[in-house]
């Protein structure tokens, strides 16, 4: 089973919203949480019924190449394994790390590879974007001059992401009708969509069970069953 940080990263919020929760990390995770167990109880009551166990996790954080120049006349730098750059200059956004050292001399540019800290598609950055950084004595500037590529969703994301949403205005309504409940509303409207499209297209199970796929197909779609307590 994928860790929860597949469902709950934050990268797959707006810019604002993301923004809204950036210091209230743990209040959002335990909203998470709970949206999750809400997305596998709708699941069940629209006839799905193999289990959040058996759905395949696709999900894969996205890599790039970085471009990293030394300042000249500054003798040189080391960027260590690890080093973090990001899409905005206050971290709101996309984070990747360096996949190993890189050595520059003095005035020097080179490359190296790196890897996003979140799971998905938002990790997808556009070129030119990942320039800001820590400063480190001696290293002028970064930027990447590809698309970074590989950032793979969670089938699960989007719509855990949506119904926790729902759930975190609610909380900050004070009156029916105010901002928190409009924006409530509106991620509401926007969870029950995205449940519909994901029945729709079907569940890609990861499971042997071939009950649970049809002949030829590599997605299930869900059996409707009547249950009694």
């Amino acid at each position: 089973m994928a860790a929860l940080d597949v469902y709950s990263t934050d990268a797959h919020l707006g810019f604002r919203d993301r923004e809204l929760f950036e210091y209230n990390d743990v209040s959002y995770r335990v909203d998470h949480r709970s949206a999750r167990e809400d997305v596998e109880n709708e699941l069940l009551s629209r006839g799905f019924d193999d289990g959040l166990d058996n759905i395949a996790d696709d999900s894969a954080v996205a890599t790039v190449t970085l471009t990293f120049t030394a300042e000249a006349g500054g003798g040189g730098v080391t960027v260590p394994e690890g080093f973090e750059v990001y899409s905005a200059e206050d971290r709101t956004k996309v984070t990747f790390v360096t996949d190993e050292e890189l050595i520059l001399a003095d005035g020097e540019s080179a490359d190296v590879d790196a890897t996003c800290e979140e799971f998905g598609e938002p990790g997808n950055v556009a070129e030119g974007v990942l320039v800001y950084f820590d400063a480190l004595a001696g290293l002028e500037s970064v930027t990447n001059a590809d698309v970074a590529t590989g950032g793979v969703n969670h089938q699960l994301t989007k719509v855990c992401t949506l119904g926790a949403l729902i759930t975190i205005y609610a909380d900050l309504s004070r009156n029916k009708g105010d901002s928190y409940d409009h924006k409530r509303e509106m991620y509401e409207k926007m969870y029950h969509t995205a449940l519909k499209l994901l029945m729709a297209r079907g569940l890609t199970l990861d499971s042997t069970d071939p009950d649970l796929i049809a002949p030829g197909q590599t997605r299930a779609f869900p059996r409707l069953r009547l249950t009694r307590s």
